[in-house]
């Protein structure tokens, strides 16, 4: 029985290492992709993990924050938004709901990462031979729109705030680029 059972083991650590190696498991994460008329595709997390090759980062969001949040995946950029206010105020869309943007910026941009430089709500959280990475965190005036979901939305971009700052955990890691 021993035997047998070492054998299903040995098995199934084959065909995972077969799956990763062939594509088989998505390392990306895994989302509920809701397209939208003009073109983007939000993406509801269903895993913790997400991996942005256009940005050359991944990140690893804590699991208490699948549900509330929405990525919008753009060239060299993705925004993180405020899932809950979205669904209850769906006719702002993503307007208002901003959390986080993440790029990546050419080091060859000068005059954009000159202009990153110089603006205090954006903070560089990487660089490599290549690229720049940035980090900007939107103060938005949810309150105007849903008063009740206010306290809410601070307190996550709090806590988002302290976690990028300090990348607990190694919550983001760049790619090999």
């Amino acid at each position: 029985m021993a035997k047998k059972y070492s054998m299903v083991l040995w098995v199934a650590a084959v065909f995972c290492v077969f799956c990763t190696l062939n594509g088989c498991v998505n390392l990306k994460g895994s989302f509920d992709e809701l397209p939208q008329e003009n073109g983007d595709i939000w993406l509801y997390p269903k895993s913790e993990y997400y991996q942005n090759d256009a940005v050359g980062v991944s990140v690893t969001f804590p699991e208490s924050w699948l549900d509330e949040i929405v990525l919008i995946e753009q060239d060299k950029s993705f925004q993180v938004f405020f899932r809950p206010a979205i669904e209850k105020k769906p006719e702002l869309g993503p307007n208002g709901t901003g959390l986080f943007v993440f790029q990546a910026v050419d080091k060859t941009d000068s005059h954009i990462v000159e202009d990153l430089a110089l603006n205090p709500m954006v903070s560089m959280f990487a660089e490599n031979e290549n690229r720049i990475y940035y980090v900007t965190k939107l103060y938005q005036s949810i309150e105007i729109y849903s008063p009740d979901i206010w306290a809410e939305y601070s307190e996550l971009l709090e806590e988002m705030g302290n976690a990028i700052e300090n990348n607990q955990n190694h919550m983001i890691q760049l790619l090999d680029q």
